[in-house]
This record gives C-alpha cells, sequence and structure tokens, in this order.
C-alpha cells in the first residue's frame, strides 16, 4: 500500500503539530513578567482555531467510526451472521448506546442485572 494513503486520506493520528502549540502555552505559563505574560498570551491564543479544527476533525473521524461499526453489525445481524453477538461484542462494548429510533435497538445485547454469580 502507498505510505502516503493515510495522509492523503486524512488517516493520520493528527494534522496539528501539537508540539509548537504546547511550547508556546509553556511560555504563557513560565512568564517571568507581565509583558512577557502579555506577548506569550497573544502568541497562545492563535493556536485556538487549529485546535477547534482538529478537534472537529477527530469529532467526524469518530462519529465516520461508530457509523461504519455500528453498519457492520447491523450487515452481519442481517446477512444471518449466527455468532455476531459474539463476533461484534468487543465492538459494541465500545460503542456509544443506540438511539431508540435506531434498527439496533430491537438487537441491543441485555442489560446486566447486576447478578455476578459470586456468593449473597
Amino acid at each position: 500500500m502507498n505510505e502516503n494513503y493515510g495522509r492523503r486520506y486524512g488517516y493520520g493520528l493528527t494534522s496539528v503539530d501539537l508540539s509548537e502549540m504546547r511550547a508556546r502555552f509553556r511560555a504563557v505559563v513560565q512568564a517571568p513578567d507581565v509583558d512577557v505574560l502579555y506577548q506569550a498570551a497573544v502568541l497562545s491564543s492563535c493556536d485556538v482555531p487549529r485546535l477547534i479544527a482538529e478537534v472537529e476533525r477527530v469529532a467526524m473521524r469518530y462519529a465516520d467510526l461508530v457509523a461504519a461499526c455500528r453498519a457492520g453489525v447491523f450487515f452481519a445481524i442481517e446477512n444471518g451472521d449466527a455468532d455476531w453477538m459474539g463476533s461484534w461484542q468487543f465492538v459494541l462494548d465500545e460503542l456509544p448506546p443506540v438511539p431508540v429510533t435506531h434498527p439496533l435497538w430491537s438487537c441491543r445485547p441485555p442489560e446486566d442485572s447486576g447478578d455476578s454469580g459470586g456468593d449473597d
């Protein structure tokens, strides 16, 4: 596979260089006087729009991942995978709960009754 595939299609972990932003933030925290604090704070505040854009990008990627996982579970159910619960359990455990209106609502795993099977 082409090594630039992930970068080209946005599959990299981050598109923001956090080390530079971290250094600018440290400059604010470690400012020796008010003048340096002001300059460092202004420079550091310039990072906010890029950070907001990165958070939005990560949130969108997460939403895509959740949708893809739910589609995979739904596909397994619809195509008669008898062990869909077992084979997809690790994914289902990490997904947020589905809304009541979602087709997977009726297929959700049974709620934990709280009975661990231990001594009473």
